[in-house]
């Protein structure tokens, strides 16, 4: 991913990252789901919280190292929002289309799987995973084609996709380029310092999962305010690696640490374990690069955004029809998980791979196609 020899805009490191926590998500979920117990290595929402940590990194270290092909500032800015666009809206659009013509079904068939075995809600220190069952109506439709439902708290997470964490990595998309221009006037210290002030107070004005707030409870983080501060923490890691072979990066460093006040200590760990592995990964031995982008582990990235976004879709009519047999919820709960896994991972990354071919890269290449026609860049 830091290789010299690779693509300028591709970090390689950075595939099995993104495979493992897609994978992390969805059998966090299927956990859940099959025995009523989070995974030991933590809930979901950690595993979100890193990806907002790797959004971070990548969208200011794709910034940096494109900003000198064009003349303006908002050439680059339309160039940043349309491929971002066409990176993220065409899956979700189609897979958001499934789950609202599926909703009530859908829905059903979700809440026979929780009564049969209910998840521990009680429990403080769990994740809480809230879907508020809004029906299809076309302000719910619409803020959601719009990536507006974030702000919303009951449309935040209404339907059976996680998709709450897409329309708040859009909306970071939407107020990245203004973050971007802020610190190259103001510096960097006083706006990642405001930026870690908002969402301290965000959060303690807003509730969030079961806690109560003064202005109103989010089933989930999906307001941009909640977590500003990791994607934060990720564009000061960009700049650490950017800055590795002089003094500058310290300040950045500094910047990252303070940012992270509130993160799980998952992801300090894997913040540490990325910058390790991109300052001190040795360029013409490519140690970290071919660890983490080898077949296995580019496929396991490139499927990372299907596979997070798709597979409530498959695995809920799959173990729908597993729990309604005898057999199957008399075994004991970790062979009925085993059991549940096998058929379920097996289409979700099947699936994925299709999706990610014929719907992933197609719309890569229809940005790239419009922004040739364009001609935003200086060449």
């Amino acid at each position: 991913m830091v290789s010299a020899n690779y693509k300028e805009d591709y970090l390689g490191i950075l595939d099995g990252i993104r495979g493992l926590m897609a994978f992390w998500v969805f059998f966090y979920h299927l956990q859940m789901a099959c025995i009523g117990k989070s995974t030991p290595w933590g809930g979901g929402a950690i595993a979100v919280d890193i990806f907002m940590l790797l959004s971070g990194f990548l969208m200011a270290y794709h910034w940096h190292i494109r900003k000198d092909r064009f003349n303006k500032f908002k050439y680059q800015a339309v160039d940043f929002y349309i491929r971002r666009f066409f990176r993220i809206a065409p899956l979700y659009y189609i897979l958001l289309t499934v789950a609202f013509i599926g909703q009530e079904r859908l829905f059903e068939m979700s809440d026979f799987i929780t009564n049969m075995v209910p998840p521990p809600w009680a429990t403080k220190t769990q994740e809480v995973v809230i879907i508020t069952h809004e029906r299809v109506s076309a302000v719910n439709v619409l803020t959601h084609y719009l990536f507006l439902f974030g702000f919303i708290p009951k449309y935040a997470n209404s339907n059976i996709l996680p998709d709450w964490s897409i329309g708040l990595e859009m909306q970071f998309y939407l107020i990245f380029p203004f973050l971007i221009l802020s610190i190259s006037r103001l510096g960097a210290f006083s706006v990642i310092l405001i930026l870690v002030i908002v969402s301290f107070i965000t959060n303690k004005l807003f509730g969030l999962y079961l806690s109560t707030g003064i202005f109103g409870n989010f089933p989930q983080p999906a307001f941009i305010l909640f977590k500003i501060n990791i994607f934060a923490a990720g564009m000061s890691i960009a700049f650490i690696y950017l800055n590795r072979n002089n003094i500058r990066a310290l300040p950045w460093a500094i910047l990252a640490i303070l940012s992270l006040y509130n993160v799980a200590s998952q992801v300090w760990i894997m913040a540490l374990l990325l910058v390790f592995m991109l300052v001190f990964n040795d360029e013409n031995k490519e140690i970290f690069g071919k660890l983490m982008s080898n077949k296995i582990a580019k496929f396991f990235g490139d499927t990372s955004y299907s596979v997070y976004l798709v597979h409530t879709i498959i695995y809920t009519p799959i173990l729908y029809g597993l729990f309604k047999n005898e057999w199957f919820m008399s075994l004991s709960v970790y062979f009925r998980l085993l059991g549940a896994f096998i058929l379920t991972a097996i289409p979700i990354y099947i699936v994925s791979y299709f999706l990610y071919r014929l719907v992933e890269v197609r719309g890569i290449q229809l940005g790239r196609y419009i922004l040739l026609k364009i001609k935003l860049t200086n060449a």
